[in-house]
């Protein structure tokens, strides 16, 4: 697989303050913890827009849409992804870890 984007994953380049990553991090940190309370979780900082970033490639969302979604199936199917993801990363690590 050829690399085509930064070898930096997206947390380091969030804690670095990476210029267009700190407003979109701004914008998303409350509407994540709503859901993650609306869940009944913990607030997962950074990691919830860790998963975000990972499920909402704006290329991938229009891949979807391309390939036969609607735009509301794709973005219900998303919306529904992320929340599952919240639970799932909230979960206890089955060896306890971390």
């Amino acid at each position: 697989m050829a690399p085509m984007r930064s070898h930096r994953g997206y947390l380091e380049q969030l804690r670095e303050n990476t210029g267009y990553l700190t407003p979109q991090a701004e914008t998303l940190t409350e509407p994540l913890h709503q859901n993650g309370e609306e869940l009944g979780l913990v607030d997962l900082g950074d990691d919830a827009l860790f998963l975000w970033n990972a499920l909402f490639d704006p290329r991938d969302i229009l891949d979807l849409i391309k390939s036969g979604h609607t735009e509301d199936e794709a973005a219900t199917r998303l919306v529904a992804a992320l929340r599952g993801a919240l639970i799932g990363w909230s979960a206890p690590a089955a060896d306890g870890n971390h």
